[in-house]
């Protein structure tokens, strides 16, 4: 209901005796007004008790409301992703940034994916069920600094700002931002 009197992504939930009643503002206010009633089903259950009767009026505070998502070391398997856009659903979480380096099968730029990296495909499948459970995943692939996940590859030596550090590319080599680039778009 576009009408009620509540900020975007906001919901009403009324438990009676008899009936529960949940209007949201959007799609996205509905969505959270289910996960509050499923979060008082889970609490009744284990308290082994009813519902509470209640009447909920709710609205984010934040219109972004984030993680970070640092995967550059370690990748778990995609189970344990497809579970956490499930449990960041409950808390309201609606977007995560991923700290992806190498674990990107890069179509453009194909060495730099580690042996553990999700192809594209594989990332479009976990963003699109992220997206169903409102929750937005926005890759962060580092820049001129932070790269050494790039340059320790001797086909990318030539990139560096110092030849002796991995660290960082050299801002002045126009192959710098093609590389980049490559990357940006894949990711």
């Amino acid at each position: 209901d576009s009408n009620l009197d509540l900020k975007a992504e906001g919901y009403i939930l009324d438990i009676s005796d008899k009936q529960i009643l949940i209007s949201g503002k959007d799609e996205a206010g509905l969505f959270y007004a289910f996960q509050t009633l499923g979060q008082l089903m889970e609490d009744a259950s284990e308290q082994e008790a009813n519902l509470p009767i209640s009447s909920i009026k709710d609205y984010p505070s934040l219109a972004y409301r984030s993680i970070q998502l640092d995967i550059k070391h370690h990748i778990e398997k995609t189970e344990y992703y497809y579970s956490l856009m499930d449990k960041l659903a409950k808390y309201k979480v609606n977007a995560i940034i991923a700290e992806v380096e190498d674990k990107i099968k890069f179509v453009r730029q194909p060495l730099i994916g580690a042996a553990d990296a999700l192809s594209i495909e594989e990332w479009q499948k976990l963003c699109n069920y992220a997206k169903a459970r409102n929750i937005e995943i926005s890759p962060l692939v580092q820049g001129l600094g932070h790269a050494s996940f790039i340059l320790k590859h001797d086909a990318y030596k030539e990139l560096r700002d110092d030849p002796e550090s991995d660290w960082a590319f050299n801002p002045l080599d126009p192959r710098t931002y093609e590389i980049q680039f490559d990357l940006y778009l894949d990711a």
